[in-house]
């Protein structure tokens, strides 16, 4: 089976992480994985034990390195990277890397990375020179996901991934494909047949049941993340309510695409003449970067060439070519062709945002706090089916306690363990309770970069939203990400929006550090004029228990207006 590492499955979190490490570790010849792990650290990227910073890094480190997390966490990292063709790994050891030139490009990329990371995704393919990979798989993974999808009407579950092209041996063999379609075809209409495939397969390949489906967790958030699938339940295929993916109008684009293509491997370049390799691993590559918004006119002579060099080779003269070279050769190969010094002649994105000035740290320790007065109120709201379940299960609650701090704390811990395919639509759902016009941003919509949105009349607010799966305590990474949002929110003008107005984040726990906070959300606003606000998802509850059990509401203008930490006073 192809396995893909599990460090996470936020993709968004994901590129800002490699963003992260390549702008503290750039000017590096090389470095390793502890190197990885001091930099998720130090950035507050990552967690250990339950801490962050030094803390979580010395309760990680082990002498056996295979139970030290945050070591293990670096290592599945830098195995996606590695995928992607963002990391290679140097001529000496596999366990230490330098950066690549098309890892560069996602840097250049960062406000809006999507389309070069699905190029990144369909240019991953085994075998390669990249990856030390078990199994003799030829295989271009995703592609051949699509590909599935499609040919299985538009439907598809991870168990059916799992037994179908996530181990086909041979994507090249139409008799090997046509087989493993047959053969999920074939448990269709059965669950205990879907199972007894499955642990099957298991015994076969001496991986344990749930170790598989661990290695589906990458794959499935990406087909989400892309737009390419979205997620529903379906109960008429095995007769019992199970999750699927159903492929979008933009996942079948994406695979006719695909098949329009010339899919070219690394071991094509074997059957093709030798003066040929060098105009289509540039051609390749420069292609990827055109489709995904870069600027090629400091290039378009050269481009005319390298066709011209390929046109016999093609089935027609601007056939696109699906081939990534960072992502299948041999990195010695890779860097006689391109620039050795991955900074320099770096392309760039058409019309690319002002890059953000990340200043220093103050070392500010003070706590800003916005009180919130609630006062009477007597308005009706027309609520969705999911505010009136929220409603129903916040009364039922207060029904049984008849005390809002119970209730709140009751409610809190119930959704304590939400990821946020649950935690975001509830957030925006509370929101809506207390009266704001707030939606969630959807599963796939990648330019709705904040997680909700409040919109008013003449103003908008963008929320950074973090579920208690993702963190239970809000960090400095979330407040980053809020400014972000704002950035973004005032470049695009999508919605009516005001400078002074706040860019809220929303989570579980206030932060442990708030004095780290509360400097970071000081120094945005000296540096840009931007206010953060901070609410944590009890004080956003203490609102709707005013709302819903004492006919009050708060002030909206101090919500708009919130800098800081929020304090929601008593009644």
């Amino acid at each position: 089976m192809i396995r893909f590492a599990n460090p996470g499955s936020d993709i968004s979190s994901f590129i800002k992480i490699y963003v992260e490490l390549y702008n503290a570790l750039k000017d590096r010849y090389s470095f390793g994985l502890d190197d990885i792990s001091k930099t998720l650290v130090e950035k507050n990227l990552a967690t250990s034990c339950g801490y962050m910073g030094q803390e979580a890094l010395s309760r990680s480190t082990r002498k056996d390195r295979s139970r030290d997390q945050l070591y293990n966490q670096s290592k599945m990292y830098s195995e996606l990277f590695k995928m992607l063709g963002w990391l290679h790994p140097t001529p000496t050891s596999a366990l230490t890397f330098q950066f690549t030139y098309l890892g560069a490009h996602i840097v250049e990329a960062q406000r809006e990375p999507e389309d070069l990371f699905k190029e990144c995704i369909l240019g991953i393919a085994f075998p390669n020179s990249i990856l030390n990979s078990t199994g003799s798989y030829v295989l271009r993974p995703f592609a051949t996901i699509l590909k599935t999808i499609h040919d299985l009407g538009g439907l598809i579950c991870r168990d059916e991934l799992i037994i179908g092209p996530l181990c086909l041996e041979n994507d090249r063999d139409d008799g090997l494909y046509k087989s493993m379609l047959e053969e999920i075809q074939s448990v269709r209409g059965d669950v205990k047949r879907l199972e007894s495939k499955l642990f099957g397969l298991s015994a076969k390949r001496k991986i344990a049941v749930n170790t598989m489906g661990n290695y589906t967790r990458f794959p499935l958030a990406v087909l989400k993340w892309t737009g390419w699938t979205t997620s529903e339940r379906n109960s008429e295929i095995y007769k019992r309510s199970i999750p699927f993916l159903r492929m979008t109008d933009l996942g079948e684009r994406t695979y006719q695409y695909i098949v329009s293509c010339k899919d070219f491997r690394a071991k094509d370049l074997a059957q093709l003449p030798e003066n040929i390799h060098a105009a289509l691993m540039k051609l390749s590559f420069l292609d990827m970067l055109y489709r995904s918004g870069f600027n090629l006119d400091q290039v378009s002579d050269q481009l005319g060439e390298y066709r011209h060099i390929l046109s016999s080779f093609l089935d027609n003269p601007n056939q696109a070519i699906l081939f990534s070279p960072f992502q299948e050769l041999d990195p010695e190969l890779v860097q006689r062709i391109f620039p050795n010094n991955v900074s320099s002649s770096i392309i760039t994105k058409v019309n690319p945002n002002q890059e953000l000035l990340t200043g220093n740290r103050s070392s500010l320790h003070y706590e800003v706090s916005t009180k919130v007065p609630l006062h009477a109120i007597k308005e009706k709201r027309s609520l969705s089916s999911i505010d009136m379940t929220v409603t129903k299960d916040l009364l039922d609650l207060y029904d049984r306690t008849r005390d809002a701090s119970r209730c709140i704390e009751l409610f809190a811990e119930e959704i304590r363990g939400f990821n946020k395919d649950k935690f975001y639509p509830l957030v925006a759902s509370l929101f809506r309770i207390i009266g704001y016009d707030c939606a969630h941003s959807r599963a796939g919509v990648n330019y709705e970069r904040w997680d909700a949105i409040i919109i008013g009349q003449t103003d908008t607010i963008p929320i950074e939203i973090k579920s208690p799966g993702e963190e239970e305590f809000i960090s400095v990474k979330a407040v980053r990400q809020a400014l972000e949002n704002k950035v973004i929110l005032l470049s695009r003008n999508s919605f009516p929006t005001i400078l002074e107005t706040t860019s809220l984040v929303v989570g579980y726990n206030l932060p442990n550090d708030r004095s780290e906070v509360m400097a970071l959300i000081s120094n945005i606003r000296k540096a840009y004029g931007i206010v953060i606000g901070v609410i944590d998802v009890h004080s956003l509850l203490r609102l709707v228990t005013a709302t819903l059990f004492e006919g009050k509401s708060h002030n909206k203008n101090d919500i708009f207006n919130l800098y800081g930490i929020i304090d929601v006073s008593d009644i």
